[in-house]
């Protein structure tokens, strides 16, 4: 079991608050917001408890899942696997693993995380077992999010901002499996949400998530003025245009801690 993970104490930020609901205006009722600096905790929930569909977030989970089971000495990172039919149902977008591909877990992991690739996330998540991905969760802290028995996958803006900042604090399973995980978050390919209107060069460790209903970004920004987590979920569908209102406030958070 994961220790659970105190967080930081957070503190409102009023004025944060108040660039935050500028920026996504009458489109307010759409959002869930978090925004944690990770030095002082001061921040912003908008909606923070809304239940949404997880889509690709649930792959850092899995990744959690993994590292855990990785510390633990139950999993080994170089073993390696052949794609099979089952697997291959899976491919939803062109690059993904095909059926016949080999891959280790640890190049699983980077297709999941880098390329959202599903084959890989599918085949690490039956490695790792549904049952201790939700019990990783659980005792780290996370109330609201996991892999249901009906196949849904709910999660809070709240539970994916405590997910990351254990994450970026480097207390989930060590400080060497959090710089690995960080790293991983920072190969996201999609970039056209939280680091889409950021300064060339800003580091952002993030994992977006697209559905009907779902336009989703998480993430740790990584700025002159602060480092923090910003979590943005949306119910905005795929044909609908989420990625820019997100990449609006990110934008606008960053400006704010930055001082522009």
């Amino acid at each position: 079991m994961l220790a659970r993970y105190q967080p930081l104490a957070f503190a409102a930020d009023p004025a944060l608050a108040e660039v935050v609901r500028r920026s996504v205006g009458d489109d307010e009722e759409h959002f869930a917001v978090v925004v944690k600096d990770l030095a002082a905790g001061r921040g912003v929930a908008l909606a923070a408890d809304r239940v949404f569909y997880a889509a690709s977030l649930f792959k850092t989970w899995v990744m959690l899942a993994a590292y855990h089971q990785r510390e633990a000495g139950l999993l080994d990172f170089g073993e390696r696997y052949t794609v099979s039919d089952y697997y291959g149902e899976f491919r939803l977008n062109p690059g993904e693993l095909a059926v016949c591909d080999q891959v280790t877990i640890g190049e699983a992991l980077r297709r999941a995380l880098g390329v959202t690739d599903n084959v890989a996330a599918n085949l690490l998540l039956d490695r790792v077992g549904a049952g201790n991905v939700n019990a990783a969760l659980s005792s780290l802290g996370l109330g609201s999010s996991g892999l249901a028995e009906d196949g849904s996958l709910p999660t809070t803006a709240a539970d994916m901002a405590l997910l990351l900042e254990a994450i970026g604090r480097r207390q989930t399973v060590g400080e060497a499996a959090g710089d690995e995980m960080l790293s991983l978050l920072a190969t996201e390919a999609l970039a056209d949400r939280l680091p889409a209107l950021l300064p060339e060069g800003t580091r952002v460790a993030h994992k977006t998530g697209t559905w009907e209903k779902a336009t989703h970004d998480a993430g740790i920004v990584f700025s002159p003025g602060a480092t923090y987590v910003i979590v943005v979920l949306t119910d905005f569908g795929f044909q609908e245009d989420g990625a820019s209102r997100i990449a609006r406030l990110s934008r606008a958070v960053y400006d704010y801690y930055n001082g522009d």
